[in-house]
């Protein structure tokens, strides 16, 4: 069966019909996602995803968001201006955000675990060192100079 399809405002990206109706919303979440990139420095998920894409066949766009409850867990607490940000973010206290952001990825069906990927806790400890060293990971707000040996690999 083909399925009709609509344009949207001149956007050349064609919508199914059935989907229309959510397009607009799906603008403004995706807006939201850049945002807490941009405001959370989630360079750090970018960084790992190149791993698990390469090295373990995940998607991409799944590689890139399965480590953001980690990554926000990590950048909590770092600076007091960026906590403020991500506060106005969630709608629960922040340090239950990642708890959250983790619920609703797996909700989504996507696993917030290296291990869901065939990825074994030393290795995932490895991605994330490598990240944090790499200049992504210097980019991240939840690292010190010369700490991103020391931060563990809880993910």
């Amino acid at each position: 069966m083909t399925k009709q399809y609509a344009k949207r405002r001149g956007n050349r990206a064609l919508v199914p019909d059935d989907q229309a109706p959510m397009a607009p919303m799906r603008v403004v979440r995706t807006s939201h996602a850049g945002l807490a990139f941009s405001n959370t420095r989630t360079a750090l998920a970018h960084s790992i995803s190149y791993d698990m894409t390469m090295h373990h066949g995940l998607p991409h766009g799944i590689a890139c968001s399965f480590t953001l409850g980690m990554v926000l867990q990590r950048a909590i607490g770092k600076s007091a201006e960026r906590d403020a940000v991500l506060a106005r973010v969630f709608d629960v206290p922040l340090g239950q955000a990642p708890a959250m952001l983790n619920d609703f990825l797996e909700d989504l069906g996507v696993s917030t675990r290296f291990e869901s990927y065939g990825v074994t806790e030393a290795e995932s400890a490895r991605m994330i060192t490598n990240a944090l060293d790499g200049v992504r990971g210097k980019n991240f707000i939840g690292v010190t100079s010369g700490a991103a040996t020391t931060t563990g690999a809880t993910a």
